[in-house]
Formats: structure tokens, C-alpha cells, sequence
């Protein structure tokens, strides 16, 4: 969303996976990182100049010491009852800067993507891509009516996230219903199938022809 023109450089509907598998390859091949993995940060002291970490790897506690630190834990999906992020996405690197007298601001700038899949038996949704409405799909109200126009004349549906979440809170206070579509069905089936194949499969896995029919969306913290 809010773009004009098609110039966004993709790999069908997973390029988020793509992207992140190349760059975990690439910093493979780096000589001066470590990567651990199955790890968590179970707590964080300063000692003098230095960090103390206590991290239980594999099963088993080890203590690392380190004199610069970066915290780069994610998000904190998972404060809401109902999130795309992962398991992982606790808060808890904010928590631990906090504790160790960082200034914590801007806590309320959650982004939330105004099309999850409305998935209310898991806490963890997964997410209708962007690129679904970029190729032309409308946003519906629970009357299964287009609403986008009354909010945004020009962009509609192709406003930035953060604007087309905001403007269907809007819708649900004038409806009175939390319900929201995304339709593409228009489109030929084909097309949908090829250009979005993790989505189309998994809607369908939860009883839903995007193909066919509208899809329940919703916006939830990504």
C-alpha cells in the first residue's frame, strides 16, 4: 500500500521469507559472527564496563560477557490477544533495556497490517499479504460492501497500512460489526493461484476459494 506504480521486487507471496533466508545465509558465510541458536536471554547485568548475560543455550545455562550490546529481539505481538507475530515476539528485549535504565518511548507505535487472516481459534494469524491489494483487491465492510472510497478518494485500497487500519475502525463504528472482507475473486483464478500460492493454499486449508469468495480479514499487530 500507498504506492502508485508497480515497483516492488517480489518472490510470488513470500518475499519477507526470502529475504530474511538470504540474509541468515549471508551472515553465515561471516568469519567474525557466531550464530547460536535454540537460545534465550534469561537475564542482563552491568558489571563495571561490561555486560553480563545469562542465557540458557540448548537446555544448558552459560554466561557470555560482551563490552558493546545490541538488543534487537523483535516485536511485541504478543501482547495482544491476537497477533501475526511468532511465539517469540514477548517484549522481553524491551524489558531488559528498561531494567537496565534505558529510556523507553513510543511504546503506543505498534504497526498493525489491516489484513490478518480472521482466524479467532488461533492467537497467532497468519498474514493475507499486502501484495493481494496491490494487485487490485477491495476491502469490504461486514455488509460486503467497498467502504475504502469514502475514506480515500484516490489511494482506496492502495492507502499506506497504517491509514487503511485506521480507516476501517472507522467503518466498524459506523457499522457496528468488526467483520471485514478482502476480495479478489474477480481475478482470474489462475492468476491467484500462481502469484499468490502460500496464501491461496492456506485460506483454503481454513475452509475459504479467495478464487471464489471473500476472505475474513482483520488488522492486527504485525
Amino acid at each position: 500500500g500507498g504506492h502508485c506504480r508497480h515497483r516492488i521486487a517480489h518472490h510470488k507471496d513470500s518475499t519477507g521469507f526470502e529475504i530474511v533466508t538470504s540474509l541468515i545465509e549471508g551472515v553465515k558465510k561471516l568469519s567474525n559472527v557466531t550464530i547460536l541458536e535454540n537460545t534465550h536471554l534469561l537475564g542482563l547485568t552491568k558489571r563495571g564496563d561490561d555486560f553480563l548475560f545469562d542465557v540458557l543455550h540448548e537446555g544448558k545455562h552459560s554466561y557470555y560477557t560482551t563490552k558493546n550490546t545490541i538488543l534487537a529481539t523483535g516485536g511485541i505481538g504478543r501482547v495482544y490477544d491476537y497477533t501475526t507475530n511468532s511465539a517469540i515476539a514477548t517484549g522481553d528485549g524491551i524489558q531488559f533495556a528498561y531494567n537496565m535504565g534505558a529510556d523507553i518511548q513510543h511504546l503506543s507505535y505498534v504497526q498493525f497490517h489491516p489484513t490478518a487472516f480472521a482466524d479467532h481459534e488461533n492467537r497467532e494469524c497468519f498474514l493475507v499479504s499486502e501484495a493481494v491489494r496491490g494487485e487490485g483487491a477491495y476491502l469490504l465492510n461486514c455488509n460486503k460492501e467497498r467502504f475504502m472510497h469514502k475514506y480515500e478518494p484516490e489511494r482506496k485500497e492502495l492507502a499506506p497500512r497504517d491509514v487503511v487500519s485506521k480507516d476501517m475502525m472507522k467503518e466498524q463504528k459506523e457499522t457496528g460489526s468488526d467483520k471485514f472482507y478482502l476480495d479478489i475473486s474477480y481475478k482470474d483464478p489462475e492468476f491467484i493461484k500462481n502469484r499468490f500460492p502460500m496464501i491461496y493454499n492456506k485460506v483454503l486449508r481454513k475452509g475459504y476459494d479467495m478464487t471464489k469468495e471473500p476472505i475474513p480479514i482483520l488488522p492486527l499487530p504485525a
